[in-house]
């Protein structure tokens, strides 16, 4: 099943995500496995520079989707996008184009 881990004393560990970055599989040299709970991930953030959820936020930001998918934007994303559509919509309301040039 695996080793114990010292800081919660389950068996914690898993085996490095496939989609771990090659830089931090050498930052973890041998280990093929790495603690997922907050108390492994603290000393492995201070020992070897990265953790569980470091890999998987790195992961997540590589991860290529499908084509015929769209990514859901986030909150501020849609706020900064409905922001810029107003924008355009107020500046361009009687359908003149502006030059890219242009300050108001």
């Amino acid at each position: 099943m695996g080793p114990y881990c010292n800081f919660c004393n389950q068996r914690c560990f898993t085996y490095f995500p496939q989609e771990t970055p090659d830089y931090i599989l050498r930052a973890y040299g041998t280990s093929t496995i790495i603690a997922t709970c907050q108390g492994g991930q603290r000393f492995e953030k201070q020992r070897v520079g990265y953790c569980y959820d470091d890999i998987l936020a790195v992961s997540f930001k590589h991860t290529v989707l499908p084509a015929d998918s769209t990514p859901t934007p986030s909150p501020s994303e849609r706020a900064d996008n409905a922001d810029r559509q107003a924008e355009s919509e107020y500046s361009h309301s009687d359908g003149a184009h502006a030059p890219d040039d242009y300050d108001g």
